[in-house]
């Protein structure tokens, strides 16, 4: 197992155990840790990815509900979010709606940059 793979692992567990907001949104706001909310979510290599789709987006993997996602970054409208989520083989990076994401665990502070 990958130094990666595990401090992921550590991360998401621990946050399970995190004190949760009393009431969350029903999707991703901003860079955190999230769960998965339908049975599967599809994590595609660009914003906007289906099967449904002629000439679809790649599928990178299928998370299953109660799964964890780590948000990095929300597309400019807010549909879609950039992050990393483990399966049971890997850790993987790509683009899922924000609307199958709910209960922010975590949020994962900005870096401030200063002039």
């Amino acid at each position: 197992m990958s130094w990666l793979r595990t401090l992921t692992l550590i991360t998401m567990i621990i946050s399970g155990f995190a004190a949760m907001p009393a009431a969350s949104p029903a999707k991703a706001i901003g860079p955190g840790i999230y769960r998965v909310i339908p049975g599967n979510l599809g994590v595609y290599a660009e914003p906007g990815g289906s099967l449904q789709k002629p000439g679809g987006q790649k599928l990178v993997s299928t998370l299953s509900k109660g799964q964890f996602f780590v948000v990095t970054r929300l597309s400019p409208s807010g549909k879609y979010a950039y992050g990393q989520g483990v399966d049971s083989e890997k850790v993987f990076r790509g683009w899922v709606r924000s609307a199958g994401l709910s209960i922010r665990l975590i949020v994962v502070p900005q870096p401030r940059f200063t002039g």
